[in-house]
């Protein structure tokens, strides 16, 4: 449970350092999630706050992740996504790159990847895909970088997706990544 207090109020922090919480609101907040006992208590502590928007999760999917035991939730994440030979009925893609605001969640079960306002990998760890299909790692730059084959999992499509993410905790969440698999 100490990971998922220490998740949340790294994301109270990141709504503190976007204006989204007044001082004494974040230390309230903060407070009440490194005392928290139940997942329940957590949740409670987003309450009020946006949540929506291309780089947020929706509430849904954040409760899920908080109930699976959230480890990392990085939101409101400047990025690209980039098509690579992508091919799905009636489009071809050679290469484009879209920017994105996007969101990056890992629970104790599996990773999330939201961009544009949409969930675009939703894996659990145990699924035999993970290792054919994705990738995950940090770029030269510094960003998170996630690359997904598109065929298993349409397997009317081909080529693959990039998603690359800025922020600070790249590194933290790709050995989570590592260690969790």
């Amino acid at each position: 449970m100490d990971a998922e207090r220490d998740a949340v109020i790294s994301a109270l922090g990141r709504h503190f350092a976007a204006g989204r919480l007044e001082p004494a609101e974040y230390e309230s907040r903060a407070v009440a999630a490194a005392a928290a006992v139940h997942r329940a208590e957590l949740v409670a502590l987003f309450a009020g706050l946006p949540s929506t928007g291309p780089g947020f999760l929706v509430a849904d999917l954040r409760d899920g992740l908080l109930a699976e035991g959230l480890q990392v939730l990085a939101e409101d994440l400047p990025g690209v996504m980039i098509f690579r030979r992508y091919r799905a009925p009636g489009q071809r893609v050679f290469r484009r790159t879209v920017p994105v605001r996007g969101a990056v969640g890992v629970s104790r079960q599996r990773l999330v990847v939201w961009a544009a306002g949409a969930k675009r990998v939703d894996l659990a760890f145990a699924d035999a895909r993970w290792d054919a299909a994705l990738d995950v790692s940090v770029d030269r730059t510094g960003r998170l970088r996630v690359v997904a084959a598109v065929a298993p999992f349409h397997p009317d499509r081909s080529g693959r997706i990039e998603y690359r993410f800025t922020t600070d905790r790249a590194g933290e969440i790709v050995a989570l990544l590592r260690a969790s698999r």
